[in-house]
């Protein structure tokens, strides 16, 4: 009977495990690079609390020495599972996404200074007369974003 029991659970564990199709990755945001720096003498502020937030993902860093900080590319992973007859799988259905601008947003807070939030082109926008309308922010993705502080 214990043997009957476990070919039983080993075939439903491999029959489930069978099922899942293989994850895939997608871009939440690219590379994000840039300086804090005191908006009178321009010099780096070390230590701010940076935090980048795009709809519901958020990262957070601190800046080093010379005031850099960095957030790498934020990605998620998507699972399909199907649970059915072995060896036979539906056709996907097909997924449009409709052209979404959600800017991000970096948030920068040092002790000693006024708190300052800019906005960050990363993707998407309106299509208007088939042209891609894009959402007005601060910076693109790819520039070196340069955020100055004043004092309180």
């Amino acid at each position: 009977m214990k043997k009957v029991l476990c070919i039983a659970v080993s075939f439903l564990i491999i029959s489930i495990m069978t099922s899942c199709l293989p994850g895939g990755i997608s871009g939440v945001a690219p590379d994000i690079n840039g300086h804090v720096i005191d908006a009178t003498s321009l010099a780096p502020i070390e230590n701010a609390h940076i935090k980048y937030s795009r709809g519901k993902y958020t990262k957070e860093t601190t800046s080093d020495e010379d005031g850099r900080f960095s957030f790498g590319s934020m990605i998620q992973w998507h699972y399909i599972t199907y649970l059915g007859s072995p060896g036979l799988y539906p056709f996907p259905d097909r997924i449009n996404y409709d052209c979404i601008a959600i800017p991000a947003l970096v948030s920068v807070n040092a002790r000693g200074y006024i708190p300052k939030t800019v906005s960050i082109y990363v993707g998407g926008g309106e299509i208007q007369d088939g042209k891609l309308k894009k959402p007005k922010t601060d910076y693109k993705f790819d520039d070196d974003i340069i955020v100055k502080l004043s004092k309180k």
